[in-house]
């Protein structure tokens, strides 16, 4: 009788553990988080490279199964990329100019959702192509470290 008390037990144990409920998964569209997301799209196969940077410090990207976290960067380096969104005042730029391969910046707060996309006619805001840029540029750098 003690045998199958003890594998009850065991069994309420193992049971419990796996039931146990894991983290929440990143969704950019509904965190709390300010989000900046960026990429890639279109072309020949009319595929999307999409990244999320949250304001921990956290890089996400997009594929078919769900969203997966690709790295962190430095919190201060984040807050700097953060800030940067405002500073070179790209809050208040318009541009809604996709070409056959375009290219994206999305700032998320709250509500708010603030996208620039261009990729028909060469930026005459060279500061957006820079931002971009140093956005890849620290995706790369994560992708490079796994190596």
């Amino acid at each position: 009788m003690k045998f199958f008390s003890t594998i009850f037990v065991t069994i309420l144990i193992l049971a419990t553990y796996s039931c146990k409920t894991s983290n929440k998964m990143f969704d950019p569209k509904t965190t709390k988080q300010t989000v900046i997301s960026f990429g890639t799209g279109g072309g020949f196969t009319g595929n999307v490279t999409e990244y999320h940077l949250s304001s921990t410090g956290k890089i996400y990207t997009e594929l078919e199964s769900g969203i997966k976290e690709v790295g962190k960067i430095k919190k201060q380096i984040a807050d700097q990329i953060f800030a940067n969104y405002k500073n070179l005042k790209l809050n208040e730029l318009e541009l809604d100019d996709p070409g056959n391969r375009y290219y994206f910046v999305r700032h998320k707060s709250g509500d708010n959702v603030h996208q620039l996309q261009w990729g028909k006619q060469p930026l005459e805001n060279t500061n957006l192509q820079t931002y971009f840029n140093i956005l890849m540029a620290e995706v790369k750098r994560i992708n490079d470290d796994k190596k």
